[in-house]
C-alpha cells in the first residue's frame, strides 16, 4: 500500500470519527434542550393557569386561594431551582464557579432544605425522613452550593422510587469528617452503569423510562462537592435503591 493511498484512509477515518463525535454532541444537545422543554413546561403551565384563575376570580373560599398562592410558591421555588442548576452548570463547563466559604452547620441546612423539600413533593406521596446528629462538626463550605448539592440528591431519589415513596436525608460524623447521606428503595444502578453515574447526560438503560430532569444534576453534585474537598460514592444495586454519601472536611 502506498503513502498516498494510506495518508487518505487515514484522513478518511479522521472524518469519519469527528462526524461521529459531532453526531453525538448533536444528540446530547437536542435531547437536553428536550428535557429542559419537558421540565419547565409543567410548572410554567400551573403558574399561567393558577395564576389566570386568582385574577379571574374563579378560586373560591379562603381554603381554596391559599392553596392556589402555595401552588404558585412552590411552583415559582421549582423554577428558580431549576435556574439555579442551569447556571451552575455553565459556571462548571467555562470553569467559572466561585463560592462564598464560611462555617456552617451542615444539619441546619439540611434541616432546611428538607423541608422545603418534603412540601415540595408531599403532593406526589412522597415522604421524607431526616436524621440528624447532635455531633455533627461544622463544615467549611458554601451555603448555597450545599443546598444545591443536598437537593439534587433529593430529587434524583424521587425521580427513580416511582413505588416506594420514603427517601432518607442523614446528616452526621464519620471519623472527622461530615457525612451527608441520601438513600432510596427505589430502582437502584447496576453496576456496571454505576461508574458512570456522575457524567453529565448519562442515565442507565433502566431509568429512561423515569428520567424527569436535565440529566446534569449527579455532574453538578460531584463538581461541588470536589471543590470543597470532599468526597462522593453512589452504593446501589437494582431492585434495592441507592444510597448517596458524601463526605467533607469536618471542623471541630
Amino acid at each position: 500500500r502506498s503513502p498516498d493511498v494510506y495518508r487518505g484512509d487515514s484522513y478518511r477515518e479522521k472524518d469519519d470519527v469527528l462526524r461521529r463525535a459531532e453526531a453525538g454532541a448533536s444528540r446530547q444537545q437536542g435531547e437536553f434542550v428536550a428535557a429542559l422543554a419537558h421540565v419547565l413546561r409543567n410548572p410554567v403551565t400551573v403558574l399561567c393557569l393558577t395564576s389566570e384563575q386568582l385574577v379571574a376570580s374563579a378560586v373560591g373560599g379562603e381554603t381554596d386561594r391559599s392553596n392556589a398562592y402555595r401552588q404558585l410558591m412552590n411552583e415559582s421555588h421549582r423554577l428558580r431551582r431549576c435556574a439555579l442548576n442551569l447556571q451552575e452548570f455553565g459556571h462548571i463547563l467555562k470553569s467559572t464557579a466561585v463560592y462564598k466559604f464560611t462555617y456552617l452547620d451542615p444539619a441546619e441546612i439540611a434541616e432546611s432544605v428538607g423541608r422545603e423539600f418534603a412540601a415540595t413533593v408531599a403532593r406526589q406521596g412522597y415522604e421524607l425522613i431526616v436524621t440528624t446528629s447532635g455531633d455533627t462538626p461544622l463544615a467549611r463550605a458554601d451555603s448555597d452550593a450545599l443546598e444545591c448539592v443536598i437537593w439534587n440528591l433529593l430529587e434524583n431519589a424521587v425521580q427513580y422510587s416511582p413505588c416506594n415513596k420514603t427517601v432518607h436525608l442523614e446528616v452526621g460524623r464519620e471519623q472527622d469528617a461530615v457525612c451527608i447521606r441520601v438513600r432510596d428503595r427505589g430502582i437502584g444502578i447496576s453496576h456496571a452503569e454505576l461508574p458512570r453515574v456522575f457524567e453529565s447526560y448519562v442515565r442507565g438503560d433502566s431509568a429512561h423510562q423515569y428520567a424527569t430532569g436535565l440529566g446534569i444534576g449527579l455532574s453538578i453534585v460531584r463538581y461541588i462537592v470536589s471543590a470543597h474537598q470532599g468526597l462522593i460514592r453512589a452504593d446501589s444495586k437494582v431492585d434495592e435503591g441507592s444510597t448517596f454519601t458524601i463526605l467533607l472536611p469536618g471542623v471541630g
